[in-house]
């Protein structure tokens, strides 16, 4: 993410596994201030990443906040200079690229979907995903 991350920008950013921004990244959702509210899924997303305190205070403030905020929120996973931006990404795709991609779906299955579960039935769930790599031979 870099420069200008705003209103769907921010939204788009929630839908993404990994974030890197740009030490020059702004974010902000003023959708609030337009006399609109997000729409793009931003009040569900947004708060799923960085709780409902923090969505409400950005959402409902209009408030720009850097880079390093992101990440101290959660909205960014990692900082970098904006001119080693690409470099940052390409490296993370390409370690994700290494990875089993049947580990890699279970494992963001089992957290995706059991995060909305009671405890039991999310490790219910993790036991049954372990069985379906172990299946495998992965």
């Amino acid at each position: 993410m870099r420069g200008y991350v705003i209103g769907s920008g921010v939204e788009i950013a929630c839908l993404c596994d990994i974030r890197i921004a740009a030490d020059d990244a702004q974010f902000a959702l003023p959708e609030v201030a337009l006399g609109m509210i997000p729409a793009a899924g931003g009040t569900q997303t947004l708060r799923r990443v960085v709780g409902a305190s923090r969505a409400l205070e950005m959402v409902l403030s209009n408030r720009r906040i850097g880079a390093e905020e992101a990440r101290r929120i959660g909205l960014a996973h990692n900082v970098v200079p904006a001119d080693a931006l690409m470099n940052e990404a390409d490296e993370a795709a390409h370690r994700l690229a290494a990875l089993n991609p049947t580990a890699l779906a279970l494992a963001k299955r089992a957290i995706l979907e059991g995060m909305d579960m009671p405890l039991a039935a999310g490790l219910e769930l993790e036991r049954r995903l372990v069985g379906q790599i172990q299946a495998v031979g992965a």
